[in-house]
């Protein structure tokens, strides 16, 4: 894990013709954290709700050369083969990656349900955040919030999560804030800087980080066959493929533990 103390507009740095106005991006150098911004992390997690709650998962031993080997030998050669990906090739991933994420979520012996299709994606190499608005000419989003179920700022506390599994060649990075959309927007509103009523959830956290631009974001890196489980409606984040040489790909699909 690392953090880095900030954030930054994506104009700031020269990069407005690939970002969406008023995208905010991390500001380097990344460091690993010390004890205390760890612990601030974990503080009361424990006694947290599944959407306020962020979980790193990881195949075991036994699964990645059983059960998940398939979706993870396609998804090597896709990532690793050079042009076009082959239409039969990605319809075979999309069968294989069910059996991944299940793989995934039971290491630990709870059982998942998924509340969503599992998809897959893929994403450029290189690229500081990766999710993109196809609303705005596939402009780079920075750190956002996702809204599919739409639900007030106050009632993100109660979104479904987001699992979503690496199953590239490489190694990609999950980007968080530790600060849940209720308490931004709550923040925001006792400022006097916002109505929050009149902002969306992305909106509302962009406005929030451009106010506390030294707010740290933190950085997981998940190797292949790792992932997270996130709630991703509820906390400002993104993927980056930052390092990466080969194009990026993921499994994803909402859902929870029962």
């Amino acid at each position: 894990m690392q953090v880095c103390t900030g954030t930054e507009s994506a104009d700031q740095v020269g990069l407005q013709e690939h970002y969406v106005t008023g995208a905010r991006v991390p500001k380097g150098p990344w460091r690993t954290p010390v004890a205390e911004e760890v612990a601030s992390l974990i503080e009361g997690a424990a006694d947290s709700p599944p959407g306020e709650t962020l979980e790193l998962l990881s195949l075991t031993t036994e699964a990645r050369f059983d059960r998940a080997r398939p979706a993870l030998k396609l998804g090597y050669a896709l990532t690793t083969s050079p042009g076009e990906v082959h239409s039969d090739a990605l319809d075979s991933l999309e069968q294989f990656a069910p059996e991944l994420l299940r793989a995934v979520t039971s290491a630990g012996g709870r059982m998942f349900r998924l509340a969503s299709d599992v998809r897959v994606a893929f994403d450029d190499p290189q690229l500081i955040t990766t999710t993109r608005d196809p609303g705005q000419s596939n402009r780079l989003l920075g750190l956002h919030v996702d809204s599919q179920e739409r639900k007030a700022l106050t009632e993100r506390g109660t979104c479904q999560r987001l699992l979503s599994v690496n199953i590239a060649a490489e190694s990609r990075w999950f980007l968080f804030v530790n600060v849940s959309v209720r308490l931004l927007a709550t923040t925001l509103n006792e400022s006097g800087r916002e109505n929050i009523c009149r902002l969306g959830a992305t909106s509302a956290g962009t406005t929030f980080l451009a106010g506390a631009t030294d707010y740290p974001v933190f950085r997981v890196r998940l190797d292949p066959g790792q992932g997270y489980l996130g709630p991703v409606q509820n906390m400002l984040h993104d993927g980056s493929t930052a390092g990466a040489h080969l194009k990026g790909l993921r499994a994803c699909a909402f859902g929870d533990f029962a």
